[in-house]
């Protein structure tokens, strides 16, 4: 079969009745369905593309556009916001990740802090290893977290979305065999990088991240232990096919989840002493959110 589009397509299809010259140059917007977020008495509806859209809390009507969130000198954050941001429990502060639409340049991603009054604090760009799809992020106390599977959109391939031939969704491929799986970790005072961990098995699939934790240990090691949502098999583009349309599904045919914990034990200098991987708590219902 064909490769299937991300299972959230959202504003990731094409416009209008999929032509080329309705779609030549045109950049994903913000459908308002996927998540909501509280900014003190603020409520913003989120997805995967556009900016965050403003909207009333009884009514649910707009009370504000797509507009992306700006710092006290007004300068625009450099990206789309994604639906599945964090937020630091202590500071509450708003922690998230955005694709960075840069068809010409290097595969990027923006990392940022918002905080609770919709000012944006920090916003830093990072490079990634391939023009993938980041779908969540998570917290510990000193680090933000994500995944980055081989599920990439290959350079030869995104001429395609700049002339209205084909959804930038329907672009991307599973790649294990040619491409690495990574975990980045970035610091939550400056949002740089801090670490760029390769995971033993370049065939990780996941969507969501549960948790994290980390500790600095007596060497000045950094153990680092991050919970997620697995998906077993890994068959990315089953997976796929099975989000594009749940009521399809064959019985004894669909994927579920495992909560996996990976613990890292990093060095201050960008260094990865040790990775491990194993399945925790047996009783987690096996969805994409595990309840215990």
């Amino acid at each position: 079969k064909d490769a299937p589009p991300l299972a959230f397509s959202g504003a990731w299809t094409r416009n209008g009745k999929g032509h080329w010259y309705e779609n030549i140059f045109r950049i994903p917007t913000n459908p308002s369905n996927t998540a909501t977020m509280w900014l003190g008495t603020r409520l913003y509806s989120l997805c995967e593309g556009g900016h965050p859209i403003e909207i009333d809390p009884k009514t649910l009507g707009v009370i504000r556009g797509e507009k992306p969130f700006t710092d006290t000198d007004h300068n625009k954050a450099n990206s789309f916001f994604s639906a599945h941001f964090s937020r630091d429990i202590k500071a509450g502060n708003i922690y998230n990740h955005g694709y960075i639409l840069s068809p010409m340049g290097p595969p990027r991603l923006n990392i940022m802090k918002i905080s609770n009054d919709g000012i944006l604090l920090n916003q830093q760009a990072c490079d990634l290893p391939f023009d993938t799809f980041v779908h969540d992020s998570t917290l510990s106390q000193h680090y933000m977290v994500y995944f980055l599977p081989p599920y990439h959109i290959p350079s030869s391939q995104m001429y395609k979305f700049l002339l209205g031939l084909s959804a930038i969704a329907n672009l991307y491929e599973w790649d294990p065999e040619n491409l690495d799986a990574f975990v980045h970790v970035h610091s939550k005072q400056d949002l740089k990088l801090q670490w760029k961990i390769q995971l033993p098995n370049s065939s990780t699939t996941l969507y969501h991240l549960v948790d994290a934790h980390d500790e600095e240990n007596i060497d000045g090691t950094v153990t680092l232990k991050i919970r997620v949502a697995e998906h077993v098999p890994s068959d990315r583009l089953a997976l796929e096919l099975q989000f594009a349309d749940q009521y399809s599904v064959e019985d004894g045919t669909r994927l579920y989840t495992v909560l996996r914990e990976y613990t890292f034990c990093l060095k201050e200098n960008g260094q990865v002493v040790n990775v491990t991987d194993t399945d925790v708590c047996g009783e987690a219902a096996l969805c994409e959110f595990p309840a215990i």
